[in-house]
């Protein structure tokens, strides 16, 4: 099978004579990485390998501009709109809560070169339409309302002047100086032959920026498409690519790149599972019984994971004996066990009754397993006060009473916050002093693991911290607790390993321009892929259709071009989905699963199946206890004391339970009652 990249390389044969004067453009880093690899197997000697760039990295080269991060953005567009005219401006933590939806909206705008004039005055219109009364005056919400709208071309106007003084800009910025100054580039760069590969939906930005390039004569572009779809005029996987073939007066009718390996003999199963802990597991049984009948089979195989949450139970799932697997996505450590712990602390600190915390909120704390051997290094086990927590069940606790239960005070200083330490930047001090006192301890104990995610950790509060100094307006815990929430879906661990061997787990994206032989694609649930309509935007569906902005039919269509292209070049393909009915993204297979069961090509190639776990029975038999003459003397005195109408409730009912309870009388665990529970109020009604 000859992969989209060689064809592209076979179709440029002067690449490698003159590889100075190219530059390869794609649509990530990761295809890049692969092109650069062919291009060394295909090179007659030792070279310089040509200029390799993202396309978003291109763009930036373009226009000037350097992105600025996403955090610095919503404090920026925050500034902004403090200064924007108007009363009752949100705190920062409200603001969070739309900002960056706002900053998503202005982005597209930019992206696809709408007159933002244009566009937020017909918004503050319609809304004023919406809010028309026969009164004279509209109340004061009506009316507050109104100004918000009226407020946002002032905001992006703002924004833009802000960010253009530094020498920055959000994404959609950078796009559109890159646009204006696409005439200028390519007379700088008279010699130099782009080569743009693997591209389906382009914005408006990079339709000006390709087409003026392609009008000059100092570009080609090469589709990674298959006539199947392509040449059917209602298959949204080609939707884009007709569009450019029809209007692009340069490109002729034809579009170079384009194959035909649909119509390749497939073996198509489309699998439903329980759950997606089942799919995940199902995978690792799918890659071992790959490896068992062809090992070399894994080298040219792609798990793609459409939910990309799925990764931690996929990689427990995993056979053992793989010898190498490269994962291309970042483990997010909002999933590590140390995000619970910050969680708990930062409850904590914004408890309403502080300097009192909930019995329950710090025995979990107090459970931590992180903690444990910390805990040890300070001589403190809490096991040994747990019960003298929780005998006298209180509902909060102080410092003098955790003192008064035996917790070292050395513990407590690191472990809760004081007064002085709610606010922000005394409070995220606080937090980089834990980590530093948990640093030695798992360094001593040689858990790299864990040190890994500690040392993210301690790089996102030291970005707080600097965030604080800078920024005077995160005042309250609530704003920085936003924040941290924000970072902290942002931050990843990222895995190290050889990313041209083994097996390839990677998520749906990651997957542009690379063909693999099998591929197994988790998840193609509706509601997932597609990801269906969404509606997280400013602008309503009819203002974005008249000013030529992305809805979710385009958002649709992209979707299914990965779909289809993920399956072109491939021979076995594994679609999972989940059965589960009781579940938001459940139990619907995606829309593709019926195309593709209804394709008149692809159709014959498929088989269905519905695959549930092995349960299996444990055969259970009751312990069999000796009446010793100890036992009949306990049941004797019993007798004699009188067996209450519970006690024998619970022989009848649980044997075992009765001799351990009442019998042995091995007391229940003391556990901590925030409402009365119904044995508690019994005992004290009988009292």
């Amino acid at each position: 099978m000859q992969s989209f990249l060689d064809s592209v390389l076979d179709a440029l044969p002067g690449w490698d004579s003159k590889p100075g004067s190219y530059v390869f453009v794609l649509p990530s880093k990761r295809a890049g990485f692969f092109l650069k690899n062919k291009m060394a197997e295909k090179a007659s000697g030792p070279m310089i390998a040509p200029e390799i760039l993202s396309v978003e990295s291109f763009v930036q080269d373009i226009a000037g501009l350097s992105y600025a991060p996403s955090v610095d953005l919503i404090f920026k567009l925050y500034e902004v709109y403090l200064d924007t005219p108007g009363d009752g401006k949100e705190s920062l933590h409200e603001f969070g809560q739309w900002g960056p939806m706002l900053l998503q909206d202005f982005n597209e705008i930019d992206r696809h070169l709408v007159d933002a004039e244009a566009l937020f005055e017909t918004r503050a219109a319609l809304n004023e339409l919406k809010h028309w009364t026969a009164a004279d005056e509209p109340t004061p919400m009506i009316k507050r309302q109104l100004e918000f709208w009226k407020s946002l071309l002032p905001i992006y106007k703002g924004l833009r002047e802000k960010l253009k003084a530094t020498g920055v800009g959000y994404q959609g910025m950078v796009y559109r100086q890159a646009a204006e100054r696409i005439a200028a580039y390519g007379q700088t760069h008279p010699d130099t032959r782009f080569i743009f590969i693997g591209f389906n939906a382009l914005n408006t930005a990079e339709r000006t920026i390709i087409r003026h390039l392609l009008d000059e004569g100092s570009a080609r572009i090469f589709w990674d498409a298959d006539t199947h779809y392509l040449d059917n005029p209602i298959h949204d996987a080609g939707l884009f690519m007709r569009q450019y073939r029809k209007e692009w007066k340069t490109l002729k009718g034809q579009l170079e790149g384009i194959s035909d390996h649909l119509s390749a003999p497939k073996d198509i199963q489309i699998i439903g599972l329980p759950k997606s802990v089942s799919q995940a597991k199902y995978c690792g049984e799918l890659i071992q019984m790959l490896k068992n009948e062809e090992p070399s089979v894994l080298g040219k195989a792609a798990l793609v994971l459409s939910d990309e949450s799925l990764l931690q139970p996929v990689l427990h799932g995993l056979p053992g004996s793989l010898n190498g697997v490269n994962v291309t996505m970042g483990y997010p450590i909002e999933q590590s066990p140390f995000a619970q712990l910050f969680r708990l602390l930062f409850e904590l600190a914004n408890e309403p009754s502080f300097p009192r915390w909930p019995a329950s909120r710090f025995l979990e704390v107090l459970a931590e397993p992180h903690l444990a051997q910390w805990f040890k290094s300070q001589g403190f086990h809490p096991d040994s006060i747990r019960p003298n927590l929780l005998r006298n069940n209180p509902l909060y606790l102080d410092r003098a009473s955790l003192i008064e239960a035996g917790i070292p005070e050395s513990v407590l200083e690191i472990l809760l916050p004081k007064a002085a330490d709610l606010l922000p930047l005394p409070l995220t001090k606080f937090f980089l002093r834990l980590i530093e006192a948990l640093r030695p301890v798992l360094a001593a104990s040689n858990q790299l693991l864990e040190l890994e995610y500690l040392h993210h950790f301690h790089s996102l509060f030291s970005r707080l911290e600097g965030l604080i100094s800078e920024y005077t307006f995160l005042s309250d815990i609530k704003g920085l607790y936003g924040l941290y929430q924000q970072l902290l879906r942002e931050e990843k661990i990222d895995f190290q390993g050889e990313p041209l061997e083994g097996l390839q787990v990677m998520g749906m994206l990651e997957s542009r321009n690379l063909d693999f032989e099998t591929v197994i694609l988790s998840s193609v649930n509706e509601g997932i892929l597609p990801s269906g309509k969404s509606n997280n935007s400013f602008i309503p569906f009819d203002v974005k259709r008249e000013f030529g902005m992305p809805t979710y039919k385009e958002k649709d269509a992209v979707y299914t071009y990965h779909f289809y292209r993920l399956l072109q070049r491939a021979k076995r393909i594994y679609l999972l989905y989940n059965t589960e009915p009781q579940v938001l993204e459940g139990g619907e297979p995606s829309r593709f699963v019926h195309q593709l069961k209804t394709d008149p090509l692809l159709g014959p190639s498929v088989t269905m199946k519905i695959i549930s776990p092995v349960i299996t029975g444990r055969p259970q038999t009751l312990p069999d206890i000796p009446k010793s003459q100890g036992l009949l003397q306990r049941l004797r005195e019993m007798g004699e004391k009188g067996i209450s109408p519970t006690a024998l409730s619970l022989l009848i009912e649980d044997p075992i339970k009765f001799y351990r309870k009442q019998v042995l009388r091995i007391p229940d665990p003391i556990s901590l009652e925030e409402t009365v529970a119904a044995n508690t109020f019994g005992t004290v009604l009988h009292q």
